[in-house]
């Protein structure tokens, strides 16, 4: 087999980092150490260049040039997008966020995360899921081969597209792109509370109100001294969460800090008494492997695939009941010796995924399409 032409999209992407953002710019990162044969063309918007964007001899980037406006970018994704790779000869058209431009004539590899729009409609307007509904049905069935991050996530697709297995391979994530072990006491933002914590998008499906009532159970039962800390870039749940906090009687000791830096988010980690991960759906729950490689005891919801993620390695609760979330706080709190065993089981299962696995499993992906097509 000779060269393949890899084109990567990344045009649904921006200039801030958070889940597919970080997938897009580690996979990415990932394939430029392990393939130095075959070629690339990275596929960039001009506000996220910066991020995505290799220099090395085998990689080629191509910015595209449009308003950062969702419908805009939509159609220039569908409609300018597979002349480009049409222009480019590129062999397999590399889509990092669920969907891929559908009409482009080469064969199509999609990174599809998971279903949470379908799994759990009521969080989101109905415009914006008959698009969603159409077009990552659509994605699905033009690719020539999806990626996805879990089992959990894999069946959701075979199960609501009707899509052979046999179609689908699991990459899962790397964990140690934030890992710096060594982050203590440093940097701008160097927290100096007790505090548990969550990190991701304040999204519904992220349920930080159960988070926030267990939070206030658990400061009524114990007296403790810790904040809670909520990182992470604004959602549609966000003006909620605003409210609660507000309206908390340890509205005091919430602290909604917002995005920020990825060594500030290493250092958050490092110094966490507890991370709590209570999402209702995740296709792969990137956050808590991140929290157990950097040394936070984690607590984290039981479904979807988060128990897949975080193995031994957490404690786990029914997200529909913060009583039970407020009883595992208590037992990280008073327990020093669960909560040494949850670490060091944490790091543990935090070492069994990496990027350049990630990268391996994406190449024999790139390969099989590849072999086929040909």
């Amino acid at each position: 087999m000779g060269k393949i032409k890899i084109g990567i999209n990344t045009l649904p992407l921006f200039d801030t980092i958070a889940g597919a953002e970080r997938y897009t710019q580690n996979i990415i990162r990932s394939l430029a150490r392990l393939d130095k044969d075959n070629e690339y063309i990275l596929f960039l918007n001009r506000y996220n260049k910066n991020s995505y964007g290799v220099d090395q001899n085998n990689f080629k980037n191509i910015v595209c040039n449009f308003p950062k406006n969702k419908l805009v970018r939509v159609l220039y994704e569908q409609l300018v997008l597979p002349k480009l790779a049409e222009r480019e000869k590129v062999d397999i058209l590399f889509s990092t966020c669920n969907i891929a431009p559908v009409s482009a004539k080469c064969a199509l590899l999609t990174m599809m995360f998971d279903l949470h729009w379908l799994i759990y409609p009521q969080f989101f307007d109905g415009v914006k899921n008959f698009y969603l509904k159409k077009m990552l049905e659509a994605t699905a069935r033009r690719s020539a081969k999806i990626l996805t991050l879990s089992e959990s996530s894999k069946k959701d697709i075979v199960n609501i597209f009707n899509i052979t297995p046999e179609k689908i391979s699991i990459t899962y994530c790397g964990s140690e792109n934030v890992n710096l072990k060594n982050c203590r006491g440093e940097g701008p933002f160097a927290p100096i509370d007790k505090y548990i914590l969550f990190v991701g998008q304040f999204h519904k499906r992220k349920n930080i109100p159960t988070l926030i009532k267990a939070f206030e159970l658990a400061k009524k039962r114990l007296n403790i001294p810790h904040k809670l800390y909520l990182v992470g870039r604004p959602g549609d749940d966000y003006e909620n969460i605003v409210k609660l906090r507000e309206k908390s009687a340890c509205v005091g000791d919430i602290k909604i800090i917002g995005y920020i830096l990825d060594k500030e988010l290493a250092l958050v980690y490092n110094n966490a008494d507890i991370f709590i991960y209570p999402s209702l759906y995740e296709g792969f729950g990137l956050p808590v492997i991140e929290a157990m490689a950097l040394g936070a005891p984690v607590i984290a919801s039981n479904v979807s695939s988060i128990p897949e993620a975080g193995g031994d390695g957490a404690l786990y609760f029914n997200p529909q009941n913060a009583d039970e979330l407020a009883d595992k706080m208590e037992i990280l709190i008073k327990d020093d010796a669960k909560r040494r065993e949850l670490i060091a089981k944490g790091l543990k299962q935090a070492e069994k995924f990496t990027w350049d696995e990630v990268g391996r499993r994406t190449l024999k992906a790139i390969y099989e399409v590849a072999s086929v097509k040909r």
